[in-house]
C-alpha cells in the first residue's frame, strides 16, 4: 500500500490522489484538460465581451450622435450671430444700410476683412447659408436683413426668407431652420427649462 508524501496517511492502491491533503500519489500522473475546453472557455469569454461591447454601444452611440447635431446647431448659431454682429457693424458705418447683394461671395467681398475675418458659406451640416436684404422703409436702400441655415435636412420652410416669424422649435429638431435678423435669432431651439 503506497503512503501519502504530503501528511503520510496509509492510501488504498486505486487512489491516485491522497483525500486528506489532496497531493497525488507518487508515480501517478495528473489528468490533461483536453484542448476542447478551452476552446469552449475561450469562446465563452468573447461572446460575453462582445454581448458586454454592443450594450455599452447601444447606450453610448445614441448619445455621441445627438451631441454631435447639438455641436453642429450651436456652431451655426455662432456662425449667424457673428455674422450679424459684422452687418450690424458695416449698418453703422454706412447709415443704417445693410449690403445690397444677391450671394454669400458678394456679401464677403463687402465685409472681409474689415467687418469679419472670413464669412461663413455653410452652416454646421456643409448646407448654404442663404442672405437677403429689403428695404423696409420708401428709399431703396436695404436697411432690413435675414441669414439664414436649413438645418440638418438643407431645405428652407420659406423659399423667401422675409416669410419667417419668431418662433422656437424642438431642441431635438435638427431639421428646422435657424434664422437670424436684425441683431437677434427669429428661429431657434427652445432653451433649457431651469431644473
Amino acid at each position: 500500500m503506497p503512503y501519502c508524501s504530503g501528511c503520510g496517511k496509509q492510501l488504498a492502491a486505486e487512489v491516485s490522489q491522497c483525500p486528506a491533503c489532496g497531493k497525488l500519489v507518487p508515480g501517478t500522473v495528473q489528468p490533461k484538460t483536453s484542448k476542447a475546453v478551452w476552446v469552449v472557455v475561450g469562446a465563452g469569454c468573447l461572446v460575453v465581451g462582445l454581448v458586454i461591447s454592443g450594450i455599452i454601444a447601444a447606450i453610448f452611440i445614441p448619445n455621441f450622435l445627438d451631441a454631435l447635431q447639438k455641436a453642429k446647431t450651436k456652431r451655426t448659431m455662432a456662425d449667424l450671430r457673428n455674422l450679424g454682429t459684422a452687418l450690424e457693424a458695416y449698418r453703422v458705418d454706412h447709415d443704417g444700410e445693410v449690403p445690397a447683394v444677391d450671394s454669400m461671395d458678394d456679401l464677403a467681398t463687402e465685409l472681409e476683412p474689415a467687418y469679419i475675418d472670413s464669412v461663413p458659406r455653410v452652416d454646421g451640416w456643409k448646407n448654404p447659408i442663404r442672405y437677403t436684404c429689403w428695404s423696409a422703409g420708401a428709399e431703396g436702400a436695404c436697411d432690413t436683413y435675414v441669414l439664414a441655415s436649413g438645418g440638418r435636412d438643407g431645405v428652407f420652410e420659406h423659399d423667401d426668407l422675409r416669410a419667417y416669424d419668431a418662433a422656437t422649435f424642438g431642441r431635438s429638431d435638427y431639421d428646422a431652420d435657424l434664422v437670424y435678423s436684425e441683431a437677434l435669432f427669429l428661429r431657434l431651439p427652445e432653451p433649457v427649462a431651469p431644473p
